[in-house]
């Protein structure tokens, strides 16, 4: 693929080839309401000629790009550019007479087929890049085993559904999985299946369940900064055999290979060190991103009042969007080390270390509560700052409007002409009288304090 011509479909996305349409079509109407000389009607059939070159560029290179050229000639759109571009060229030809060339009416058609060009190509562009995105070829999946003896290993998606039907003390991770995958995992674990695609979908929660001597542990991974997205991962216990799954990338079993644990975890079984293993790291991942939201708003703390932007209101306003998820999880994840621990669900061995997980997920969530309310509190703050200066403004407003209303009247009254009139004015006593009435309304505006 020619990386110029890729460029060059970059470049020329809808909103350029849009604005360029527009623009010729601009240029093809003024010869009709404005009278034009030679030299301006020269310039605008060379821009007219300057945008049907670029329209001609970018099928161009649409049609050398296209891996379909039949598909990309016989769209419907596709025909009426060419269309456009036969009759902007068949017009240079000397079989056609000269009064039709100039015909302001075929210049008109000609340009309003270049402006709908314009206004759709984009579209299309983006619908072709879409269709070819969804063309592309799926990762294929990852699957590694963490052999407590052996340590962590790469693996392939038929040992695994091979040790799922006879289980040994270990822990495979897959990731990168389709949902066509999980009916197989949910009929050798004896786990619901409309449970499991739950599980690992955007509307996943931390959860723990029991089924048939199978936990099922599910809860959210995120990355190190809020730009990254959160991936939901779920684990089943079964003895001491242990299987995670997630449909995307968390490199699970590397993290938690080198992360370092505080609790004394070789004391525990291997089901309960995996699966306090995955808990702290998921703590981990909110703490992180818990920190990021604090030091983003300590430092839109430091921004002086009256000088916030509206970008610190979209930055706010992610930031507590943010908050708002974690505050969620964590809420669920305290009840579900809540039911562990309390021995609602029978994960031996390990009460200890779940009381301390509790505590550690008790501090976050009250970290987390007091960011969002500093968060809102600064929204407020700035808010109301913005309020109050633009009821200022319009105090500000309604004094110049009250002055600027008193020459109004006195000149509706009076008139245009002042000599003549039935009293003895003149035209210095009548501006003295006015600037005398201006002068007593700001006074009386000053002393209400409205000017400051």
């Amino acid at each position: 693929m020619d990386p110029y011509l890729v460029s060059i479909r970059r470049f020329l996305r809808e909103e350029v080839l849009g604005l360029l349409a527009l623009c010729a079509l601009t240029s093809a109407l003024v010869p009709l309401f404005f009278p034009t000389g030679a030299v301006a009607a020269g310039w605008l059939a060379a821009f007219q000629w300057m945008v049907v070159g670029v329209f001609l560029i970018e099928y161009v290179a649409g049609l050398i790009l296209a891996e379909s050229k039949r598909a990309y000639i016989a769209e419907p759109l596709r025909l009426l550019v060419a269309a456009t571009l036969v009759i902007a060229f068949a017009s240079l030809l000397d079989s056609v007479p000269d009064n039709l060339v100039a015909a302001p009416s075929l210049n008109v058609i000609r340009v309003v087929l270049a402006a709908v060009f314009g206004l759709q190509a984009g579209a299309l562009t983006v619908r072709h890049t879409g269709i070819q995105a969804q063309e592309e070829p799926k990762v294929l999946k990852e699957v590694s085993v963490f052999d407590p003896a052996a340590g962590i290993r790469e693996a392939s998606w038929l040992e695994l559904l091979n040790w799922c039907e006879r289980p040994t003390p270990c822990w495979y991770h897959a990731e990168n999985i389709a949902l066509a995958d999980l009916p197989d995992i949910a009929k050798m674990w004896h786990v619901p299946l409309p449970l499991l695609q739950a599980c690992l979908g955007a509307e996943n929660y931390p959860r723990v369940d029991f089924f048939h001597e199978t936990i099922l542990l599910s809860v959210w991974l995120r990355g190190e900064t809020v730009s990254d997205s959160a991936s939901p991962v779920v684990l089943l216990l079964h003895g001491d055999s242990v299987l995670s799954v997630s449909r995307s990338v968390t490199r699970l079993t590397h993290r938690i290979e080198t992360q370092e644990s505080e609790f004394p975890t070789q004391q525990f079984p291997f089901a309960s060190r995996m699966a306090i293993a995955v808990l702290e790291l998921a703590l981990r991942s909110s703490e992180l991103r818990i920190n990021t939201c604090e030091t983003q708003l300590r430092e839109m703390e430091r921004t002086p009042i009256g000088k916030a932007r509206p970008a610190l209101f979209t930055q706010a306003y992610e930031i507590k969007q943010e908050l708002s998820a974690l505050y969620a999880d964590l809420w669920r994840l305290k009840g579900v080390v809540t039911r562990i621990k309390e021995g609602e669900v029978r994960l031996s061995g390990a009460s200890g270390a779940f009381g301390r997980l509790m505590r550690h997920i008790e501090f976050l969530y009250t970290t987390v509560e007091n960011l969002r309310h500093g968060i809102i509190s600064l929204i407020e703050l700035h808010m109301n700052n913005a309020s109050f200066e633009m009821t200022k403004f319009m105090r500000l407003l309604a004094v110049v409007n009250v002055l600027a209303l008193i020459p109004a009247v006195v000149g509706g009254l009076l008139g245009m002409n002042i000599l003549g009139a039935p009293w003895a004015l003149t035209l210095p006593q009548v501006g003295f009288f006015t600037l005398l009435a201006n002068i007593f309304c700001l006074y009386y505006f000053a002393i209400k304090g409205w000017l400051r």
